[in-house]
This record gives structure tokens, C-alpha cells and sequence, in this order.
């Protein structure tokens, strides 16, 4: 039963939009064409790659990008406004809630199998 279940979850993830593989890669979770992510996985992503555009985007706002660069070595162009950083952020939110919703929609199409068999 579990490899059935573990079977309808790929099949429904490899069948979903390229948009779902573009929210999976913002969130730097590769590999995801063979195994769906669970809600813990996708949030733990988004978590990790916001805080360091936060730490980005603080360093940015105190002048202190060259010391930003040194301490998490990240090449960071220099010229980037912040709201390139505010765009960068809003991205990994739009991603982290678009797995989420994805998540849940397979996770209710799979209850709803089962309880019709």
C-alpha cells in the first residue's frame, strides 16, 4: 500500500508544471522529479535561503556589503539596488507557498483516492 501511495505522489509530481520545478530550484531543492518534498523539507529551504537574503539585504541597508562579502563569502555585485534584494525575497516566498499549496493539493487528491476504494 505504501509503494502504491509512494507511486501516486511521483506520478503527480512528475505531471505538474514546469512553475512547481522552478519553485523547487529557487528554493535550491534539486531533484525533485523523483520524490515529492514534504512541507518540513520545503519550509526548512525557504527558511535557510531567506535568512540569507535578510543578512543580505541588512548589510546592504548599513553600508557594510564589503564586510557582508568577507564574512559569508557571497559575490554580490555592488550596484544591485535593494529592491533587487526585495524582488530576490519575494521570489523564495512565492516559491516556498507554491510547494506548500502543491503539498496540499497531492495530499488531498491521495486521501480522496483512497477513500473511494
Amino acid at each position: 500500500m505504501m509503494q502504491l501511495e509512494s507511486h501516486l505522489q511521483t506520478e503527480n509530481w512528475s505531471g505538474k508544471s514546469q512553475s512547481a520545478q522552478d519553485a523547487a530550484e529557487i528554493l535550491g531543492m534539486n531533484g525533485l522529479s523523483e520524490e515529492v518534498p514534504t512541507s518540513a523539507h520545503v519550509i526548512l529551504a525557504a527558511q535557510i535561503k531567506l535568512r540569507q537574503l535578510r543578512r543580505e539585504l541588512s548589510a546592504r541597508l548599513s553600508n557594510s556589503l564589503p564586510a557582508f562579502q568577507v564574512e559569508t563569502g557571497l559575490k554580490v555585485k555592488a550596484g544591485l539596488p535593494l529592491e533587487h534584494v526585495w524582488l530576490r525575497i519575494r521570489r523564495v516566498q512565492s516559491a516556498r507557498d507554491k510547494l506548500l499549496l502543491l503539498r496540499r493539493k497531492l495530499s488531498a487528491e491521495e486521501t480522496q483516492s483512497f477513500s473511494q476504494k
